[in-house]
């Protein structure tokens, strides 16, 4: 559980320096990554 929750951290960093950087659309592609981690990460979970 401990290693999931510090990728989670990872991206949610990602998503700061995209903010920073490029603005709006990068924060957007950054999310969606972090939610397709999170979804296969609660598929890894049902089993």
């Amino acid at each position: 559980m401990k290693r999931s929750s510090s990728a989670v951290y990872r991206g949610l960093l990602a998503i700061a320096g995209s903010l920073n950087r490029s603005g709006q659309q990068e924060a957007d592609h950054a999310v969606g990554e972090v939610r397709s981690l999170r979804e296969v990460v609660e598929g890894y979970a049902s089993f």
